[in-house]
């Protein structure tokens, strides 16, 4: 099931599950398992018509290897997508941080209308992820 927010320039739903997924990087408890713990959550736009979750990767699905690669590896085969990474990190005080990173990528390679699209959308899903600090936005093309 899928809903439609208010004041939405491309009319594209944003599908329960992606709320969901949203809400539950954002919420995590202390008694969960870590290895279930989403790190990394790819969004698309599914005919033009409504947002919805395309891929999910768990901690113990990234393991060791660094999140970017991951993202890059999606971007050589999608050429438009939103993410949100749960990103660890170290400050320069050596305290532990955890922060959701919303990511846009838009190829050079994908149709206007896409681009268009996803551009049109992005403020609209920005709008369920309320207490992110860090938008990424990639433009460019990965040969």
């Amino acid at each position: 099931m899928c809903c439609v927010l208010s004041h939405q320039a491309s009319g594209v739903e944003i599908c329960d599950d992606v709320k969901d997924m949203i809400a539950k990087m954002k919420v995590v408890k202390s008694g969960d398992d870590q290895n279930d713990r989403v790190r990394l959550a790819i969004f698309s736009i599914r005919d033009c018509k409504e947002i919805i979750v395309t891929k999910k990767f768990n901690q113990k699905d990234v393991g060791d290897s660094p999140v970017f690669s991951i993202i890059t590896d999606e971007m050589k085969g999608d050429p438009c997508f939103y993410a949100l990474y749960d990103c660890n990190f170290q400050t320069k005080d050596n305290v532990d941080k955890d922060d959701l990173i919303f990511i846009t990528w838009t190829s050079d390679a994908a149709s206007i209308k896409n681009k268009m699209i996803y551009a049109s959308s992005k403020e609209n899903l920005k709008g369920c992820m309320k207490g992110m600090f860090f938008p990424l936005h990639y433009f460019f093309f990965i040969a």
